[in-house]
């Protein structure tokens, strides 16, 4: 636009009606304009009535919750690698290390997604240790295995050749005994029998000085006690007791002496008897004396060596069952590790949403822990709070219906799963109860914390034409909706209604499914500033100012920063004047025009 420029020369020439017109324009734009750029309209918004099951219940407001399950890595590889001169350890792995991660926390995952893959190197190297791990185990086995197997056949072997050598000394002995030899055995079993009454004199003396030892200590602590009574009843309570303790133990002393008297004098009549055989042997003749000594040297020899061999064969078993375990061990490692690591990928093994990733990259798995952990679909639940007086009618196994704040156009199933039977607040002034809801279906669009309306179905229609409760009009105690003639026209229709929840209402009569209607609301609508007018809105403004603002709205007006008074012009526009647009073609014509 042309600027308006005034020469210097003329500033006194400026005409008052210039000033006075610039004064009637702002008035008119602040009384007229103004308040016609913000007006309401009516917007219709188009639906479509709907046929189909219609639900009605209580519904509450709760929020989705979700349980988290996790992928562990918990092999135990804690002793694999040994130091190995020969080796170059550095070029052999021993922990697995992530070379990369594929999933981020937040992530939605499905099944058989990657999520996470470890080194070749790291991958290989750990097989290895595992596997050579069963090696050694395997070849442990085999040799602890050959050794008790060996075992048993040599102690056999010496069974029987100890055996061969008892009944020939048995038959020699028997070939040359005679009466005295008669004599010397029955004397060797009364020998016997005192040692087997010295073991059970020693049994009862090991009895005695249990009992010795527990009544000397109660002896003793009896004493301590007395020490610092003072009161002469409970003293004389406790020196009854001290008394008791105190025979207790001299008759556990008196049966120690005894049993002591008995083992030294069955010692005393072994010691006889074996007199006795000596004399008696010594009257017997040399053959007979040497075939006793030969048979019984080989019973006793015989004896010990099948004792320590017995021993031995206990400890081969020992080893053969470690070794066995150590086997079974590793092989249920190696067999986890290959299940666990497979291909060297970590994949989902279901759908869901990442909640954490345990390791980064480069990091060697060095400690048991978790790779990573996910929500699962199925996991998802919500929890809402239901009043003490629609509790009642509820059950666990009820279906319900759901809409998240987040897809309101979407309708979810879902199932009661619990419902406590303990109040959320005792100090609430409404009772109320958690009730907790698997959400079913395809939840892959859902987090957790979002909201959502539950309905507990407590009445339901099947096959029922409705509408949006939005698109309801009522008025005068009737209820109509808006619709289009076939000119394009809004007209209404009158209806019946039936049932109603939160969202929808039943239509009994007055339309039919497929059916246009339209839910109307009235908006603010603020006219642009810039830019040409639409023909009603130049009719409007027409028509409330008269001819004389005819061509007021004809052109695009500049803002008012593109204008400019004339040079040493002290004017300053009137209140409100401020950013308008002066009229287009304002400066062009006229009485004034700026030359």
């Amino acid at each position: 636009m042309k600027k308006i420029v005034l020469k210097k020369k003329h500033k006194k020439l400026i005409p008052a009606g210039l000033v006075l017109l610039i004064i009637l324009l702002a008035a008119g734009y602040r009384v007229i304009i103004v308040p016609r750029l913000n007006t309401q309209e009516w917007v219709y918004k188009e639906q479509e009535v709907k046929r189909g099951d219609f639900i009605v219940g209580i519904t509450e407001n709760g929020t989705l919750e979700y349980t988290v399950s996790e992928e562990s890595y918990d092999l135990d590889l804690d002793g694999l690698a040994e130091e190995d001169e020969e080796e170059e350890q550095e070029e052999i792995a021993d922990y697995l290390e992530v070379e990369s991660i594929s999933a981020s926390v937040g992530q939605k995952i499905n099944q058989g997604d990657l999520i996470l893959s470890f080194t070749k190197k790291s991958v290989d190297g750990v097989r290895n240790l595992i596997e050579k791990k069963v090696s050694e185990d395997q070849i442990s086995l085999v040799e602890a295995k050959s050794e008790y197997n060996l075992a048993i056949i040599e102690t056999e072997a010496e069974y029987q050749r100890r055996l061969i050598e008892a009944k020939g000394a048995e038959s020699k002995l028997d070939g040359s005994l005679s009466q005295t030899a008669w004599d010397i055995r029955e004397m060797e079993l009364q020998i016997l029998s005192l040692y087997e009454e010295i073991v059970s004199l020693n049994s009862r003396w090991e009895t005695v000085e249990a009992t010795r030892e527990s009544t000397c200590l109660s002896y003793n602590q009896l004493h301590e006690r007395m020490k610092g009574i003072t009161d002469n009843v409970e003293y004389a309570k406790l020196h009854e007791k001290y008394l008791n303790a105190k025979q207790s133990y001299e008759n556990a002393l008196e049966n120690q002496g005894q049993i002591k008297e008995s083992i030294i004098h069955a010692y005393e009549q072994i010691e006889e008897y074996e007199n006795k055989i000596t004399k008696a042997r010594e009257q017997a003749e040399i053959g007979q004396m040497e075939g006793r000594h030969e048979y019984e040297s080989s019973i006793t020899e015989g004896e010990l060596a099948l004792e320590i061999r017995e021993n031995e064969m206990e400890k081969l078993l020992n080893d053969m069952e470690k070794s066995q375990n150590q086997l079974e061990e590793s092989e249920q490692l190696l067999k986890s590790f290959e299940a666990f690591v497979g291909d060297g990928n970590i994949y989902a093994k279901e759908a869901g949403i990442i909640t954490e990733i345990g390791y980064e990259e480069g990091e060697e798995l060095i400690q048991k822990g978790t790779i990573f952990s996910y929500t699962a679909p199925e996991n998802m639940k919500i929890s809402v709070d239901v009043s003490q007086e629609d509790i009642v009618t509820l059950e666990v196994g009820d279906q319900v219906e759901i809409i998240f704040s987040a897809y309101q156009d979407q309708t979810y199933q879902g199932v009661i799963s619990a419902i406590t039977t303990t109040s959320t607040s005792e100090y609430a002034s409404t009772i109320s109860y958690q009730v907790m809801i698997d959400v079913m279906g395809d939840t892959g669009k859902l987090y957790g914390g979002m909201t959502a309306d539950v309905t507990f179905v407590t009445e339901k229609k099947q096959d029922v034409v409705y509408i949006s409760k939005t698109a309801l009009e009522k008025e005068n105690g009737k209820n109509f909706v808006y619709m289009k003639d076939k000119n394009g026209e809004i007209i209404t229709r009158d209806v019946e209604t039936g049932m109603e929840n939160t969202i929808y209402v039943e239509i009994t009569e007055g339309l039919e499914e497929g059916e246009i209607i339209y839910a109307a609301s009235k908006v603010n609508k603020q006219k642009e500033k810039s830019g040409k007018a639409s023909e009603k809105e130049k009719e409007s403004m027409t028509e409330g100012t008269g001819d004389s603002m005819g061509g007021f709205m004809e052109g695009n007006m500049p803002p008012m920063g593109e204008f400019e008074f004339p040079q040493g012009m002290d004017f300053e526009p009137p209140a409100g004047m401020n950013g308008m647009q002066p009229p287009s073609g304002f400066g062009r014509g006229g009485g004034f025009n700026g030359n």
